[in-house]
């Protein structure tokens, strides 16, 4: 698992003991024909071809990177997708779009 950060720099997360991160993403049903529409607009910009091809995302993998876990054994993992289970339900109850 890897992470492209400025400059074209690569980070290996697992060398740092990272096993998961935790992304929410932007794209859900309302909001993809607006992203579309936002990348479409972007890429019309001059400036877009200055951008790196690494730099330009399909938007349905657009997200939030929220954070990042060390999960080192199946408890751990079961601990946590308790855990985020739980938060998804409450805010989907609270009419928060969340995917799981």
């Amino acid at each position: 698992m890897v992470v492209i950060l400025p400059r074209g720099r690569v980070m290996n997360l697992k060398k740092y003991g990272i096993t998961h991160f935790l992304r929410i993403p932007f794209a859900t049903a309302k909001s993809t024909p607006q992203l579309l529409r936002s990348v479409e607009r972007v890429a019309q910009d001059p400036i877009a071809s200055a951008l790196p091809r690494l730099a330009w995302r399909n938007p349905d993998e657009l997200h939030f990177a929220a954070g990042l876990l060390s999960l080192k054994t199946p408890s751990c993992v079961r601990t946590a997708t308790r855990l985020l289970t739980d938060i998804t339900r409450t805010y989907s109850a609270n009419s928060l779009e969340f995917s799981a």
